[in-house]
């Protein structure tokens, strides 16, 4: 739960060699843009395969009742990670080539992946505001402007920022979302803890602990949200005595 960015990259060729290519020029171009901007460090180059997170795509299908997601494996790829700074997630960037249709059972079904090198994936900027509004609006938009490098070598870009802080770049956007958020967190966080201690149940950890507005945070969420953190709480919550 938080402020995520979310991204999507499409380029036009069906050449391996340009591919990794491409994924090389543009680790060189992150590297720079990181060392301009002051961010943490830039990873290697590796195989897509070998990342754990973002290797794989997925087709939703629509089964009856409820709906779907099919894994889709890379065939080939290559991918590298930068380091934003403290509080967000890191970023990773790449191409990979993902086979044009997927097995569904006894059935084949398109992936929409065929014919072209993409990747897909997200970065959670939410806990960077734990270290101040000003780390937050840079670490955000380092993130949105090394997805746009990519258009400089025409891949297809798509963004869908949940700040609602791109395309207008409205740095109150994102610190107005990014409040209403650790607000609902922070009390989330603090009711589930309270609730755990009591049964004798597991410790609760989040993030939004370490805010040095927490306890600002938890009362205003309890305030504006107390009907369904209540219902939450006890709903993931168990009984004291439950194993």
């Amino acid at each position: 739960m938080g402020i995520t960015i979310h991204y999507s990259l499409r380029f036009p060729t069906r050449s391996a060699a340009v591919a990794e290519r491409t994924v090389r020029e543009l680790h060189a171009t992150a590297t720079r843009f990181a060392q301009r901007r002051g961010l943490g460090a830039v990873g290697p180059v590796i195989p897509l395969a070998e990342t754990a997170m973002h290797a794989s795509r997925y087709v939703l299908v629509r089964r009856r009742g409820y709906s779907d997601a099919i894994d889709v494996g890379p065939i080939a790829g290559w991918c590298f990670t930068v380091d934003i700074g403290e509080g967000c997630e890191p970023a990773t960037f790449g191409l990979g080539l993902y086979p044009a249709f997927v097995a569904d059972g006894a059935h084949r079904r398109r992936t929409g992946f065929g014919g072209a090198w993409t990747f897909g994936a997200f970065c959670k900027t939410q806990y960077a505001s734990c270290h101040g509004a000003e780390h937050l609006v840079r670490c955000h938009a380092a993130v949105v402007d090394l997805i746009l490098l990519w258009q400089k070598v025409g891949a297809a870009v798509t963004i869908s920022d949940d700040a609602e802080y791109w395309p207008d770049r409205d740095p109150r956007l994102l610190l107005e979302r990014a409040e209403s958020l650790n607000q609902f967190v922070a009390a989330l966080a603090g009711a589930t803890k309270d609730a755990a201690e009591a049964a004798g149940g597991p410790p609760v950890q989040s993030p939004v602990f370490a805010h040095p507005r927490f306890e600002h945070l938890e009362a205003e969420g309890a305030i504006q949200h107390g009907n369904v953190l209540a219902a939450l709480v006890r709903h993931a919550t168990p009984e004291p005595g439950t194993p």
